[in-house]
């Protein structure tokens, strides 16, 4: 596929270079009125990597969003590069990716195939920044991609009597779409165990203490 395809060549500028300099946009922004909420920690007039929102005292949310034209032509590469670019935004603000997004431009007249594999190196890109994210998590395990669910694994009480977490993330066949699954006792032992890591982590105590 590489030697029939030229992404670089379907654009006359490619990765941030595409974008516009720091200097233009903030003319483009003058005058705009800064949306004022006590809650929004970081907006666009910040110039950060991404904006923040507080949704509570221990919980923000981090958005942002990237598009920018290939910079290499092997269609896979590019859509790693990608979400790569966009995972380390979030990073930059301290946060932890749950959700991510595709926003694709494609002409019409290219073989869907290499859009195909665009967004599945995309995926396979988020699923190794989860698992390196949780790599050394104690009561965490991501699985690998496409990795099926065991058989009983969507029961109600498939993770009963522990404080683990399971994540298993699948690709469908198209490329174009991702479901992250998390498996954990959300109203046992695992949910009564959540509350103690925070204590300890509140605590400056080992994360795990007082779990069995």
């Amino acid at each position: 596929m590489e030697n029939e395809v030229k992404l670089t060549k379907l654009a006359k500028c490619a990765g941030c270079g595409a974008k516009v300099g720091a200097g233009v946009l903030a003319q483009l922004l003058d005058g705009i009125q800064v949306h004022r909420d006590p809650n929004l920690l970081v907006g666009f007039d910040k110039s950060d990597d991404a904006s923040v929102y507080k949704v509570s005292d221990d919980l923000a949310l981090v958005q942002t969003v990237d598009f920018f034209p290939p910079m290499v032509d092997d269609p896979y590469t590019f859509g790693q590069i990608a979400a790569t670019n966009a995972l380390s935004d979030v990073y930059a603000m301290g946060g932890e990716v749950k959700t991510a997004l595709n926003l694709v431009c494609f002409p019409e007249s290219m073989d869907l195939n290499v859009l195909g594999e665009i967004l599945r190196g995309g995926a396979e890109k988020v699923a190794a920044g989860l698992a390196e994210y949780y790599r050394d998590a104690a009561t965490i395990k991501v699985h690998a991609l496409n990795e099926p669910l065991p058989e009983n694994g969507l029961y109600s009480n498939a993770m009963a009597g522990t404080d683990r977490m399971e994540l298993y993330s699948t690709v469908n066949a198209a490329g174009d779409q991702m479901m992250l699954v998390s498996l954990f006792d959300n109203l046992g032992k695992g949910s009564s165990g959540a509350a103690v890591q925070c204590m300890n982590l509140m605590l400056g105590l080992p994360e795990t203490q007082g779990l069995e």
